[in-house]
């Protein structure tokens, strides 16, 4: 008979019992050295390929919960990774460039109908 010996992750013992389950009822251990209590097997954290790959479904307009589904996490670490990244992003009065004599400012449809919703401009 062959069986497996498990350990705790942040003591490194084998001196564990089992305590529960999750919500998810997923088995959860209990170190007797350490007194932490966590699953043996937690599931994998996001890739760099795939936080790659949220950050493009962001710039395609996709929703943080299309994004959690597709990916299989939750919308709230979908959203958490990308203000990670906004963060490290310069200040955006770093990035613009200064007004000039001759530019031209082009309007579209949107700013039209909110100004005539808003502001009861007549067109």
């Amino acid at each position: 008979m062959i069986t497996e010996s498990y350990c705790c992750h942040a003591y490194q013992s084998t001196n564990i019992v089992r305590n529960g389950h999750t919500a998810s009822g997923k088995r959860c251990y209990h170190c007797k050295d350490c007194g932490v209590t966590r699953v043996l097997v937690p599931k994998p954290k996001l890739t760099a390929e795939a936080v790659a790959c949220l950050e493009r479904s962001n710039s395609e307009r996709m929703s943080y919960r299309a994004m959690g589904r597709i990916f299989t996490v939750s919308h709230v670490t979908v959203f958490n990774h990308l203000k990670k990244k906004a963060i490290e992003l310069p200040p955006l009065k770093t990035t613009i460039l200064p007004a000039k004599v001759d530019d031209v400012m082009e309007v579209d449809e949107i700013f039209t109908f909110i100004a005539v919703k808003v502001f009861q401009i007549r067109i």
